[in-house]
């Protein structure tokens, strides 16, 4: 529409909101419709991805003020790109969904009774691996140490950590399933990080530690081997108090009294470690006897079971929740930089249209046809990029192929013949989109003022014009030119 046209050329001229407000008020409903019709009436969907076409037009305002008809070109973009939004968001649901599920089901009965199962074999199945895998499973699942340790401590990188890791599992499920357990290598993965690093005893540390140094102490000050195994004799037969008066008379026989005294110390710990053992084992009997209760309360088991899968639920969902809050927050921070950006744009395009109206005619009629071949050019990456999307990525052959997807802006005096395509590999191998030149013009352009010219579209989208004295670009295309046999 002319009011489209004109509207845009006010706002890409001197950059002015009311002219983009404007536009958008008469377009929105098109726009949010027909997102909303393709992503299958989510509203924030379809908000998000009206917001984002109308930042394609704000960066694309010159070149679409050219169209003929702007509802067109706005109705195929919107439904380009709620497309592309929906594939996105199924993929994040799906992924969200299985990691809920998997929390869900970590701490189901189910998993106790295989544990059940594997436990009693699990040792014997560690002990037939190899020392590399034997390690990698010890450090992963039963110290719980990342990968990243894991990799440092076999002297590996992570990812092999992670391939090792993943061989010895295998090796672990197959010696299980020669003895009757069938396990998928997920679910053994599950059940070792679930179940088979458990906590020693409290107080069971002071208790190692304190009679390791008795130990040695007392070694240290005996005459003899005789001595040594009298008292470890009476220290695993008779009561603390003997042990303590046993120790003591063996000490006076030979044990310096430094010795002595720190023998004294490690026994008194020794003793209040025991204590503390005592009172957790009747505490744990008073658990067990509970937990005896409810198991043989089946409404009240099957409850707390409920209540353990909404648990997890939740706290999936709270993760969800906290990621689509730094989403808002990104896009906040996104929104700010646009915002900034279109002011600098329309500040570049003010002193750009200062600068045209100082131009004699034929310095205007250059800039014209180079803005000309700029917008053409880009017009058919655009066509190239859609043709690729629906065929494995694969630039088309020529311009034929592309076709279907081409929007001709109507360019006079501009056709396919003045180009070529000059890449013909996949999109995605392009290691340097910025470099590398997928389209060209076929002939250089010599310039009112003497200069050759020549115009190039990227791989990444952009598209520019090669100004230089000679007429030869051999040399500056040799380094964005992909060889054929590399693409």
């Amino acid at each position: 529409m002319n009011d489209d046209a004109q509207t845009l050329r006010r706002y890409a001229g001197n950059g002015s909101e009311e002219a983009f407000r404007e536009l958008v008020d008469r377009h929105l409903s098109l726009v949010y419709s027909t997102a909303l019709r393709v992503v299958g009436g989510d509203v924030h969907l379809a908000e998000d991805v009206s917001q984002r076409v109308f930042a394609d037009v704000a960066r694309k305002a010159r070149s679409l003020s050219e169209h003929a008809v702007l509802a067109g070109w706005l109705h195929r973009h919107t439904t380009f790109t709620a497309s592309k939004a929906v594939r996105s968001e199924r993929r994040r649901v799906a992924r969200e969904q299985e990691a809920v599920r998997m929390h869900v089901m970590a701490d189901s009965p189910r998993d106790d009774d295989r544990w059940q199962q594997v436990e009693p074999l699990l040792d014997q199945a560690l002990d037939a691996l190899g020392r590399s895998d034997r390690d990698a499973v010890v450090l992963r699942f039963l110290q719980r140490h990342d990968l990243r340790t894991v990799g440092q401590a076999l002297g590996c990188s992570e990812d092999t950590a992670q391939k090792r890791v993943t061989r010895a599992i295998d090796k672990l499920r197959r010696f299980l399933e020669r003895r009757g357990i069938t396990l998928s290598a997920a679910t053994l993965t599950t059940l070792l990080g679930s179940h088979a690093a458990g906590a020693a005893p409290a107080g069971m540390a002071a208790v190692i530690s304190t009679g390791a140094m008795a130990s040695a102490a007392t070694a240290a000050g005996l005459a003899g081997a005789s001595l040594t195994s009298t008292l470890m004799q009476l220290m695993t037969t008779e009561k603390l108090t003997t042990v303590a008066v046993s120790t003591l008379l063996v000490a006076g026989l030979g044990t310096p009294l430094a010795v002595q005294h720190r023998t004294n110390r490690n026994l008194e710990a020794e003793i209040a470690s025991l204590r503390q053992q005592s009172e957790l084992v009747e505490q744990l009997r008073a658990e067990n006897t509970v937990l005896a209760a409810l198991q043989n309360d089946p409404t009240e088991t099957e409850r707390l079971r409920r209540e353990n899968a909404e648990v997890h639920q939740l706290r999936g969902e709270v993760a969800l929740l906290r990621r689509q809050k730094e989403e808002v927050e990104r896009m906040a921070v996104q929104n700010a930089e646009m915002r900034a950006e279109l002011t600098r744009m329309a500040r570049e395009m003010a002193a750009a249209v200062e600068a045209q109206a100082q131009r004699t005619p034929e310095q205007a009629q250059e800039s014209k046809l180079g803005i000309d071949l700029l917008n053409y050019s880009k017009n058919w990456m655009l066509a190239i990029y859609l043709y690729a999307q629906e065929n494995d990525g694969r630039v088309p052959a020529d311009f034929d192929d592309a076709l279907p997807y081409f929007e001709d802006p109507g360019i006079e005096g501009l056709s396919p013949e003045n180009f070529e395509i000059v890449y013909s590999g996949k999109l995605e191998a392009v290691t340097e989109p910025a470099r590398t030149i997928v389209l060209r013009e076929r002939e250089p352009r010599l310039t009112a003022e003497g200069k050759w010219t020549r115009t190039y579209a990227f791989a990444d989208g952009h598209s520019e014009i090669r100004g230089q004295a000679t007429e030869d670009f051999t040399a500056w295309e040799a380094e964005r030119l992909v060889p054929a046999g590399a693409q």
